[in-house]
């Protein structure tokens, strides 16, 4: 069971006044997890399908999709690409309605 609302691990991700070093590698690898979980329960809330996840996140390849799916499921460790993590970003933000 998905919880909608955003997890706190994924704030820094998502705020307006995170540093420039958001982004940096190893923000990236501390936060790309829980960022990927709320990405995958927002998607689950609007009904997109894979091809639409995929694409929302810059169309990575399937393997490397359900790659990053598997490793956020389990608690995993990964990085998302900057594509990625700024795709997930913006989601997050209209989700709590910044945009």
């Amino acid at each position: 069971m998905h919880s909608f609302g955003l997890h706190e691990s994924a704030a820094p991700f998502i705020s307006a006044e995170a540093s420039p070093g958001r982004f940096s590698p190893e923000n990236r690898r501390r936060l790309s997890a829980p960022a990927f979980r709320t990405f995958l329960a927002i998607a689950d809330l609007w009904s997109l399908n894979e091809e639409q996840r995929r694409l929302v996140l810059g169309y990575p390849s399937r393997s490397t999709f359900h790659n990053w799916a598997k490793q956020a499921r389990e608690h995993g460790s990964f990085v998302l690409d900057l594509d990625g993590a700024d795709s997930a970003e913006d989601v997050l933000r209209h989700k709590r309605g910044d945009v």
